[in-house]
Protein backbone atom coordinates (compact mmCIF):
# COMPACT_ATOMS: atom_id res chain seq x y z
CA UNK A 1 0.00 0.00 0.00
CA UNK A 2 1.21 3.68 -1.08
CA UNK A 3 0.71 6.83 1.14
CA UNK A 4 -1.68 7.71 -1.26
CA UNK A 5 -3.65 4.97 -1.17
CA UNK A 6 -3.85 4.56 2.64
CA UNK A 7 -4.77 8.36 2.62
CA UNK A 8 -7.38 7.27 -0.21
CA UNK A 9 -9.04 4.88 1.69
CA UNK A 10 -8.84 6.92 4.68
CA UNK A 11 -11.08 9.46 3.18
CA UNK A 12 -13.47 7.15 1.61
CA UNK A 13 -14.23 5.80 5.55
CA UNK A 14 -14.59 8.94 7.33
CA UNK A 15 -17.03 9.99 3.76
CA UNK A 16 -18.90 6.65 4.12
CA UNK A 17 -19.26 6.50 7.95
CA UNK A 18 -20.06 10.90 7.88
CA UNK A 19 -22.13 11.32 5.20
CA UNK A 20 -23.32 15.10 6.19
CA UNK A 21 -19.22 16.23 7.18
CA UNK A 22 -16.73 18.00 4.69
CA UNK A 23 -14.36 14.80 4.72
CA UNK A 24 -11.23 15.56 2.67
CA UNK A 25 -7.62 15.13 2.11
CA UNK A 26 -5.84 17.93 4.60
CA UNK A 27 -3.22 20.48 3.71
CA UNK A 28 -1.14 21.65 6.65
CA UNK A 29 -1.66 25.60 7.17
CA UNK A 30 -5.13 25.52 5.08
CA UNK A 31 -7.98 26.35 7.01
CA UNK A 32 -10.35 27.51 4.13
CA UNK A 33 -12.85 25.01 4.79
CA UNK A 34 -16.50 25.25 5.66
CA UNK A 35 -17.10 23.46 8.82
CA UNK A 36 -17.87 21.31 10.12
CA UNK A 37 -14.85 19.44 8.76
CA UNK A 38 -12.44 16.45 9.32
CA UNK A 39 -8.64 16.56 7.58
CA UNK A 40 -6.96 13.66 6.65
CA UNK A 41 -3.32 13.70 6.43
CA UNK A 42 -0.56 10.90 5.63
CA UNK A 43 3.03 11.34 5.15
CA UNK A 44 6.11 9.25 5.55
CA UNK A 45 6.95 7.84 8.48
CA UNK A 46 9.71 4.81 8.42
CA UNK A 47 12.49 3.81 5.88
CA UNK A 48 12.12 4.14 2.24
CA UNK A 49 11.86 0.46 0.67
CA UNK A 50 13.89 -0.31 -2.55
CA UNK A 51 10.78 -0.37 -3.98
CA UNK A 52 10.13 3.11 -3.49
CA UNK A 53 7.82 2.56 -0.96
CA UNK A 54 7.73 3.66 2.75
CA UNK A 55 7.40 1.12 5.53
CA UNK A 56 5.10 3.15 7.45
CA UNK A 57 2.89 6.79 7.47
CA UNK A 58 2.38 8.99 9.83
CA UNK A 59 -1.35 9.58 9.75
CA UNK A 60 -2.90 13.12 11.19
CA UNK A 61 -7.06 12.53 11.53
CA UNK A 62 -7.82 17.04 12.22
CA UNK A 63 -11.57 17.41 13.55
CA UNK A 64 -12.57 21.16 12.10
CA UNK A 65 -15.75 23.05 13.76
CA UNK A 66 -16.62 26.70 14.08
CA UNK A 67 -20.18 26.38 15.72
CA UNK A 68 -21.45 29.19 17.80
CA UNK A 69 -18.55 30.66 20.74
CA UNK A 70 -15.10 29.31 21.31
CA UNK A 71 -16.36 26.96 23.95
CA UNK A 72 -18.58 25.28 21.42
CA UNK A 73 -16.66 25.13 18.77
CA UNK A 74 -13.81 22.94 20.59
CA UNK A 75 -16.23 20.79 22.08
CA UNK A 76 -18.03 19.84 18.59
CA UNK A 77 -14.60 19.39 17.04
CA UNK A 78 -13.52 16.75 19.77
CA UNK A 79 -17.22 15.11 19.44
CA UNK A 80 -16.57 14.87 15.58
CA UNK A 81 -12.89 13.74 16.49
CA UNK A 82 -14.74 11.05 17.96
CA UNK A 83 -16.77 10.06 15.64
CA UNK A 84 -13.83 9.75 13.25
CA UNK A 85 -12.08 7.88 15.41
CA UNK A 86 -14.70 5.20 15.81
CA UNK A 87 -15.07 5.02 12.04
CA UNK A 88 -11.01 4.47 11.74
CA UNK A 89 -10.52 2.53 15.09
CA UNK A 90 -6.49 3.61 15.32
CA UNK A 91 -4.45 1.97 18.00
CA UNK A 92 -5.27 2.04 21.20
CA UNK A 93 -2.15 4.35 21.99
CA UNK A 94 -3.90 7.40 19.89
CA UNK A 95 -4.44 10.00 22.14
CA UNK A 96 -6.73 12.92 20.54
CA UNK A 97 -6.12 16.26 21.74
CA UNK A 98 -7.54 19.63 21.14
CA UNK A 99 -4.90 21.65 19.06
CA UNK A 100 -5.88 25.11 18.74
CA UNK A 101 -8.23 28.08 17.11
CA UNK A 102 -7.51 28.85 13.94
CA UNK A 103 -8.98 31.84 11.95
CA UNK A 104 -12.40 30.81 14.49
CA UNK A 105 -12.21 27.17 13.21
CA UNK A 106 -11.65 25.05 16.72
CA UNK A 107 -9.38 21.92 15.43
CA UNK A 108 -8.99 18.90 17.55
CA UNK A 109 -6.43 16.09 16.12
CA UNK A 110 -5.00 12.25 16.87
CA UNK A 111 -2.08 11.62 15.34
CA UNK A 112 -1.08 7.84 14.97
CA UNK A 113 2.04 5.75 12.78
CA UNK A 114 0.41 2.75 10.55
CA UNK A 115 2.42 0.40 8.60
CA UNK A 116 2.42 0.10 5.05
Amino acid sequence: MTLRDLEDDLVMTLQSALPTINVMHGRYGDLNISTPAVMVYCEPAGFLREDGRYTSAHVTIAACSAEGDATESKFASLELLAQAMAALRPPARSAPAFDGYYDNIAVALVEYTLPL
